[in-house]
């Protein structure tokens, strides 16, 4: 039987290497590509030429990022190529300086660079495309030569942008060009390359009689600039000739433009998005390429224009349908890949299915085997499971007695107090600072809120006994919490004339804590300081930042701690000899910590001080998740804050028309509530919830 089940099994790890070798054959690329813009005619041209030709590679997908014509922003999402470590990055600069060094980054991080057009102001990149903006200038140049006859020739150039070498590549070819032709009168216009800003800055130059050859660094901006002066002067368009740069394919664009007489001439400008591509694949599957590859550019004109425009519009189409086939191979290969994964996932299913089946069958031979020994222990285990029953049902009915003690004496305690403390701060505010009873006012209100104490400390002990404690978890500048708690002992360290100081190395450190446990941590160490510390003494809070955790200490020179104490200080009800207390303060503190995944120890010289250590962890990956994360918070649970009353004051003393349902089951609390609540809205009472629903 397990000779079977491991032929099976390795039966199907075959299958399963078998269908993941297919899934991992393609290597997957990503290729970065940086366009200083996409807007003009020329670049959406790369573009596409870029997105067919990855077509033909299905391994290769490609990120492409338009700069706006902004160095800065061009610069930015090249350095987020780099950080993101694409396999390949291609840059069509906006400017060739501003970008140099964002395109060295790049090369210097191991990440192969191409760069498109543009040259850059440095020797380290993977190889450069694109072709001689100077032949082209200069080519244009020997073909406007041809045109001048020997009278003086005024000739507009209109630029693309003044910071682009390919603009001034274009310039110095040309101006070389006809550098030793003395009646050529030369006229600049900048365009920056688009048609707005030529139609613009041609419409600056006024009369146009005298202009007989505009030639612009590319089509755009000589289409532009030829529709600038027919809106001026539409007899002076007939006698000037347009010579642009470009000559793209499509409706609109530099073919079409010389076929049907508008432009006299262009010259083509490869896009090379097709060679980036081809070149980009050659690095990634680790070929070599050149440094350079020099793109060929050809003059268009009248003579062959029609021709071409006719070729490319077939071409066009050519390229429609082969993307439609393309796009239905890619579905077919899709469902065909999606029906061979399913079939191996079926067949996988299917050989777990056997495994699962031939293990049951092996299990339930193997339990029919052992069934007579479980038989003869099975009375045994009845009757240990039997004194276990009985036993746990013990533990149960004293712990149940002693969980119910502790809520009753805390909720017997609360009620009266409630009471208490409602009159006591309404007569403590109302009550003149002068007056006679101010002290004993401020002794009872003291002694109550110290039974307050108790009685939370008892019920926070009933909800730890019976892991009932939630924790709601949230962030905090500790230095601010520590020191917003220990104000609250400020007036006790004054009165006892102690020594209180808060030492921190830190200015500000986050943690994540339940803020209310935290708050009682550090006032229970800080109250059993001050308990026991003599006055003029010593009381110091030390907070000490590390990489992994903190360290809170409270160190005083009280009385201190024996040593044969130290190791029971935070069992629950421990009290020294000589001391009064419920002896669940430090127990509870204890509890606090270990649910924050710290730790808590104490260090003591009788007679000469005592500190409390207390270590939590930094980060909130140790909490587990019965914790709730909470939004950050200001106010802490003891409600212990200087406040402006006189809004709250005003607000108190309004009389609203909305109507209060009381639904309290204790008389006393029902009449207080009442009463306080009365000069101000419509009162509904209910001793329970069954007769507040038919109210």
């Amino acid at each position: 039987m397990k000779l079977i089940i491991y032929r099976f099994c390795l039966l199907i790890c075959i299958l399963s290497l078998t269908i993941s070798c297919k899934r991992e054959g393609e290597k997957k690329f990503v290729v970065g590509v940086s366009h200083s813009s996409i807007n003009d005619s020329w670049r959406k041209a790369m573009v596409l030429d870029m997105q067919v030709k990855a077509s033909e590679y299905p391994g290769l997908t490609l990120q492409i990022k338009d700069a706006g014509e902004d160095n800065d922003t061009q610069i930015k999402q090249i350095r987020e190529f780099i950080k993101q470590r694409v396999d390949l990055v291609i840059i069509s600069a906006n400017e060739s300086e501003p970008v140099t060094t964002a395109a060295v980054e790049a090369f210097r991080a191991g990440i192969p660079t191409i760069i498109i057009d543009r040259k850059i102001y440095s020797e380290e990149y993977t190889t450069f495309i694109g072709a001689d903006n100077y032949e082209i200038g200069r080519a244009a140049g020997l073909f406007i030569n041809s045109l001048l006859k020997k009278k003086k020739t005024t000739i507009v150039e209109v630029w693309g942008r003044e910071g682009s070498s390919s603009a001034r590549d274009r310039h110095n070819g040309f101006s070389d060009a006809l550098i030793h032709n003395d009646n050529v009168i030369l006229k600049t216009v900048y365009g920056r390359w688009h048609a707005k800003e030529t139609k613009e800055n041609i419409a600056t130059l006024g009369l146009f009689d005298d202009i007989d050859i505009v030639y612009a660094h590319n089509d755009v901006m000589a289409l532009a600039a030829r529709e600038a002066i027919m809106e001026i002067d539409s007899l002076a368009v007939k006698k000037i000739k347009f010579i642009g740069i470009d000559a793209l394919p499509g409706k609109g664009k530099g073919i079409e433009a010389v076929s049907n007489g508008h432009l006299t001439a262009s010259f083509v400008y490869p896009t090379g998005g097709t060679t980036a591509i081809k070149v980009a694949w050659q690095i990634l599957n680790g070929q070599p390429v050149s440094k350079q590859y020099a793109l060929t550019s050809a003059l268009i004109d009248k003579d062959n224009a029609g021709t071409l425009y006719l070729q490319t519009e077939q071409l066009a189409d050519y390229q429609e349908q082969i993307e439609k086939q393309r796009n239905n191979l890619e579905e077919m290969l899709s469902e065909y890949r999606f029906l061979q994964n399913s079939v191996g996932l079926i067949l996988l299913l299917l050989g777990v299915v056997g495994l699962l089946a031939l293990y049951v069958i092996h299990i339930f031979r193997k339990v029919q085997r052992k069934n007579h020994e479980l038989k003869r222990t099975n009375i045994q285990v009845e009757q240990q499971r039997e004194e276990l029953a009985v036993a746990n049902r013990k533990i149960e009915q004293a712990t149940t007695r002693k969980l119910q003690f502790f809520t009753n004496v805390s909720h017997e305690i609360k009620t009266p107090l409630t009471l208490i403390l409602g009159p006591l701060n309404k007569l403590s505010k109302e009550l003149p600072p002068d007056s006679p009873l101010a002290d004993d006012i401020h002794i009872i209100k003291k002694n109550a809120d110290r039974l307050k104490r108790v009685v939370s400390q008892l019920l926070d002990f009933r909800k730890v006994e019976s892991n009932k404690m939630d924790m709601r978890v949230t962030e905090i500048d500790l230095v601010t919490f520590i020191e917003d708690v220990s104000s609250y002992f400020d007036n006790m360290a004054q009165s006892k004339q102690i020594q209180y100081s808060f030492q921190h190395d830190v200015s500000s450190v986050m943690l994540w804590v339940d803020t209310d446990k935290m708050e009682k941590i550090l006032a229970n160490l800080l109250s059993n300081a001050f308990k026991f510390t003599p006055d003029g003494g010593t009381v110091t809070i030390r907070l000490q930042d590390h990489a992994e955790y903190v360290i809170l200490s409270v160190e005083d020179n009280g009385k201190g701690i024996q040593p044969q104490n130290l190791s029971s200080v935070f069992d629950q009800f421990f009290t020294a000899d000589h001391l009064t207390g419920t002896g669940i303060g430090l127990h509870l503190t204890h509890e606090f910590v270990g649910m924050h995944k710290g730790s808590i120890r104490v260090e003591s010289e009788p007679g000469k001080r005592t500190v409390f250590f207390v270590e939590l962890p930094k980060g909130k990956s140790h909490f587990d998740e019965s914790c709730v994360f909470a939004p950050s918070v200001t106010e802490l649970s003891s409600g212990v804050a200087n406040l402006d009353t006189r809004e709250m004051d005003e607000i108190v003393n309004r009389t609203y028309d909305y109507t209060i349902l009381i639904v309290e089951d204790d008389p006393d609390i029902n009449a207080y509530l009442q009463k306080e609540l009365k000069p101000n809205f419509r009162i509904l009472t209910a001793e329970n919830g069954l007769v507040a629903v038919d109210i």
